[in-house]
C-alpha cells in the first residue's frame, strides 16, 4: 500500500492512502464471497454453496464495492500511521477519494496526540492557605449534630405550626381553575424554612394548625420550567398534623450515644468535632494548593491542541449534561431556563473546561511518560488486592465485577503517581 501525508498543522494530519491493485481485487473477492453468502436462492440451503456464476446476476457492484470498501479501510489506516510515524488521538474522518474496480483511494483525516512541551514543573513552591478553628464553629457543628438526632413529636391541638416544625399535609396546585401536573401529593412532609418548595410558600403555612384548610398563593420564579415560569398558583392546601423538633440536651449522655469512638463527654465530643472541622479545612486547603500547582504547570507548558479534539471533548461533555437533565425530567431548553442561561453560552462555557481539562490530562501524562512513572501489572495487583480485602472478595472476583472498568482502576493508580511525584518535587 503507498501513502502520502498531504498535511500535518494544528495536532492534524491528512494522509491519501493507495491500495496495491491486488489487494483491492483480494477484498472486493472477499466482499463478493460474504454477500453471496446471505444470499437465498431456490434449490441451494445456503449462499455458500451457490456457485459465483450462478450468483453474480444477484449481487449488485455497488454492494461488492461497499464492502470491499469495509474490508480493506483497517489495513489502510494501519499503513497510514505506520509509514508516517503518526500517533492518533481520536479515530480519523475517512473520505474515499477514488473508487473503482480497479483502484481504491483513501483520505485519512487524523486529529493526532497533541505535542506538549513541558515548562517548568519541579521546584515550583505554592502556600498552604492557613486556618483556625474557632470555638463558635464548634458549638454550631455540636447544634447541628443535636438538631439531626432531634425527635419529632406532634403538636397539641391547636398549637400553630412556627418555623423549624414540620407540617404533614395534602396539596393540589392551581393555574387558574385548572390543576397541573406534579403539583400535587398526600401526606407531605415539609420542614418550614427548609426552602425546599417555591419561594414564599412556606412562610404562608407559618402560624397554621392541624385540621386547617388553607389556600397558599404563590408566584413561580422566572427560571423554572417553561409551563409554569412566571406564572401565580394558588395551592389548596390540608393540615394533618403538626410536629416539633425535640432536641436533645447536650450533656454527657447524649455524646456517649452518638457512638463515637473515644467520645464519652462534652469535653471529648467537643475536641472530636474541632479535629474533624480542623481536618476538613486542612484537606481543602491542600487540595487548593496541589489544584494552583497544577494549573502552574499546565500554564508553563506549550500545547498544540487540535480543534477536532476539543469539539468532541465539547460535544461529549454537553451530551453528559443532557442525559443527566433527561433523567431528572427536564428537556435541554427547561435546564437552560432554569440556569438563566443560553446554549450560545453554555457552548462557550463547556469549551472554556474541555480547553482546561485537555490541557491538564496531556500535561501530567507528558510528565508520567518523561518521569517514567507507568503502571505496572503489579502495581495493578496490589491494588485489586487491597480491594479484595476492603469488599472481602477475591481478585478474580473484583476483576470480574469491574470487567472493562478495570481501565478505570489504571487511571487512579496513574494519578495517584503522578500527584506522589508532583508533591515530592515541589510545595
Amino acid at each position: 500500500m503507498a501513502t502520502n501525508l498531504v498535511k500535518k498543522e494544528n495536532a492534524t494530519a491528512v494522509v491519501t492512502a493507495v491500495a496495491e491493485k491486488n489487494e483491492w481485487k483480494d477484498a472486493q473477492a472477499k466482499a463478493f464471497q460474504k454477500i453471496k453468502s446471505k444470499l437465498k436462492l431456490k434449490g441451494f440451503r445456503s449462499g455458500a454453496a451457490i456457485p459465483d456464476g450462478l450468483a453474480k446476476p444477484h449481487i449488485n457492484d455497488a454492494d461488492v464495492l461497499n464492502e470491499a470498501i469495509n474490508i480493506i479501510l483497517p489495513a489502510l489506516y494501519e499503513a497510514a500511521l505506520k509509514e508516517n510515524e503518526l500517533v492518533p488521538f481520536l479515530q480519523p474522518s475517512v473520505s474515499v477519494t477514488k473508487v473503482s474496480n480497479e483502484e481504491i483511494e483513501v483520505s485519512f483525516e487524523i486529529p493526532l496526540y497533541p505535542e506538549v512541551k513541558l515548562g517548568n514543573y519541579k521546584g515550583i513552591k505554592v502556600e498552604l492557605d492557613s486556618y483556625t478553628v474557632e470555638d463558635a464553629e464548634v458549638e454550631a457543628s455540636i447544634r447541628l449534630l443535636a438538631n439531626k438526632n432531634a425527635d419529632l413529636v406532634v403538636a397539641e391541638e391547636g398549637y400553630k405550626a412556627a418555623k423549624g416544625d414540620t407540617v404533614v399535609f395534602d396539596f393540589k396546585g392551581f393555574v387558574g381553575d385548572k390543576q397541573f401536573e406534579g403539583g400535587s401529593a398526600e401526606n407531605y412532609s415539609l420542614e418550614l424554612g427548609s426552602n425546599t418548595f417555591v419561594p414564599g410558600f412556606e412562610d404562608q403555612l407559618i402560624g397554621v394548625t392541624a385540621g386547617a384548610d388553607v389556600d397558599v398563593n404563590v408566584t413561580f420564579p422566572t427560571q423554572y420550567v417553561k409551563e409554569l415560569a412566571g406564572k401565580d398558583a394558588t395551592f389548596k392546601c390540608k393540615i394533618h398534623e403538626i410536629k416539633t423538633k425535640q432536641l436533645p440536651e447536650v450533656n454527657d449522655d447524649f455524646a456517649k450515644e452518638l457512638n463515637i469512638e473515644g467520645v464519652d463527654s462534652v469535653e471529648t465530643l467537643k475536641s472530636h468535632q474541632k479535629a474533624d472541622l480542623a481536618g476538613k479545612k486542612e484537606r481543602s486547603a491542600k487540595a487548593k494548593q496541589f489544584n494552583t500547582l497544577v494549573a502552574t504547570i499546565v500554564e508553563n507548558s506549550e500545547i498544540s491542541l487540535g480543534d477536532k479534539i476539543l469539539e468532541r471533548e465539547v460535544s461529549a461533555m454537553k451530551e453528559d449534561i443532557v442525559n443527566r437533565v433527561t433523567q431528572n425530567g427536564l428537556t435541554l431548553e427547561q435546564y437552560l431556563e432554569l440556569t438563566n442561561n443560553t446554549e450560545e453560552s453554555l457552548d462557550n462555557q463547556l469549551r472554556t473546561d474541555a480547553k482546561r481539562n485537555l490541557a491538564t490530562f496531556l500535561t501530567l501524562s507528558k510528565i508520567a511518560e518523561v518521569e517514567n512513572l507507568a503502571v505496572t501489572d503489579a502495581d495493578l495487583e496490589h491494588e485489586l488486592e487491597e480491594m479484595g480485602q476492603q469488599y472481602n472478595m477475591t481478585v478474580e472476583k473484583i476483576k470480574e465485577v469491574l470487567g472493562e472498568n478495570i481501565g478505570r482502576v489504571r487511571s487512579e493508580i496513574q494519578n495517584k503517581k503522578i500527584e506522589e511525584f508532583l508533591k515530592a518535587n515541589n510545595l
